[in-house]
């Protein structure tokens, strides 16, 4: 609850808030307890090519980098292995890549 109506810098949403609810353009994208959304997401690592395997309904939004892909996904639709890597989603990554959609490293 937060009856001041004050915006919490993003590192202190790790640490102080127990519901996140993310709104973009007027919109509410989710809602839900800090620990679930940061369960729930993960960020993928892994060549182009690799990427094949993974399912494309796993994939909430995407960035291109030199070195290969990152994802956004679901956590629970994707096995990590050898060639893939899933990185713990902060709720900065969450923020940026719901935020920015899908866009190319130069």
């Amino acid at each position: 609850h937060n009856p001041c109506g004050r915006v919490w810098p993003k590192d202190d949403l790790e640490k102080v808030a127990d519901y996140i609810t993310f709104i973009q353009d007027g919109r509410i994208l989710f809602r839900d307890e800090r620990e679930a959304v940061m369960s729930r997401y993960s960020v993928l690592k892994c060549s182009n090519e690799d990427y094949a395997d993974v399912p494309e309904e796993a994939v909430v939004s995407h960035r291109q980098t030199r070195f290969g892909t990152e994802r956004l996904v679901f956590t629970d639709m994707v096995a990590p292995s050898e060639k893939i890597v899933l990185d713990k989603a902060s709720i900065e990554d969450i923020m940026i890549f719901y935020s920015r959609g899908e866009e190319e490293d130069d």
